[in-house]
């Protein structure tokens, strides 16, 4: 990856030091350094929670959507920075207000 885009990377404002959540990173880092478009890689992990809507605990799944919340936020960070790679700025965003919804939903 070339000097920019590293510090550009080092700036990256990291909410989620979780393995999953640096192995994200370090997928779009490689995605990105490879001049590929970097897929979101949030949907499933949305869909599968949804999906599982009454399955989980409340306060686990609060947190799982609160963690697809961040990444999606993370996402769009590195979105504005890098446009001709990090192209799916649109679905991010869907991603985060799926997220609200449904946080909202689980507090009423």
């Amino acid at each position: 990856m070339r000097l920019p885009d590293r510090l550009l990377f080092s700036f990256l404002p990291l909410n989620d030091s979780t393995e999953a959540g640096l192995q994200l990173v370090r997928g779009y880092a490689a995605d990105h350094a490879a001049a590929r478009p970097v897929t979101l890689r949030l949907d499933e992990d949305l869909h599968r929670l949804l999906s599982a809507r009454d399955e989980d605990p409340h306060s686990e799944r609060m947190q799982a959507l609160s963690a697809i919340y961040r990444r999606a936020e993370m996402y769009n960070w590195l979105a504005w920075r890098f446009r001709e790679t990090f192209v799916h700025a649109t679905a991010a965003q869907q991603v985060k207000l799926r997220c609200v919804e449904e946080m909202k939903r689980m507090a009423s």
